[in-house]
């Protein structure tokens, strides 16, 4: 019974952090990236702000995809809790603004990084396929 509340639960919380992050903010971000408006995106790490664009947009949008699905998890929780670690330092230092959303976001990410994707993941899938082939 646990193992099934287990993986529920890191399927919600991959849902949530990873849907979320893509629909409020990596579609965003994608029209920002066709519309070019590179210029009114922040540079928090002096990557300049086209660069800061791509690489914040890639991880909202297809890195989130990736952990919504489960999908090397691990590696994209990563990379979005680095996303989100640069946006509270921006809010903090650069924007004097509210760092809530960012910290909620980026602890969700540690937790599943943590955690993993569960059973009920694309990682898992592939794991068990690996785990057959090499039995037979």
């Amino acid at each position: 019974m646990r193992d099934w509340i287990y993986n529920l639960g890191v399927l919600v919380l991959r849902i949530v952090a990873g849907g979320m992050m893509f629909a409020l903010h990596g579609l965003q971000k994608i029209e920002m990236i066709i519309k070019g408006e590179f210029g009114e995106f922040p540079n928090p790490i002096g990557l300049g702000s086209a660069l800061s664009l791509y690489v914040s947009g890639l991880a909202e949008s297809l890195i989130a995809l990736f952990l919504l699905f489960g999908f090397w998890t691990r590696f994209s929780a990563l990379i979005l809790s680095i996303n989100m670690f640069v946006a509270i330092y921006w809010h903090c230092t650069v924007n004097n603004g509210g760092v809530e959303l960012p910290l909620i976001y980026m602890l969700m990410y540690i937790v599943i990084a943590i955690l993993g994707g569960g059973d009920i993941s694309i990682d898992s899938t592939i794991r068990h396929r690996k785990f057959l082939k090499n039995k037979l």
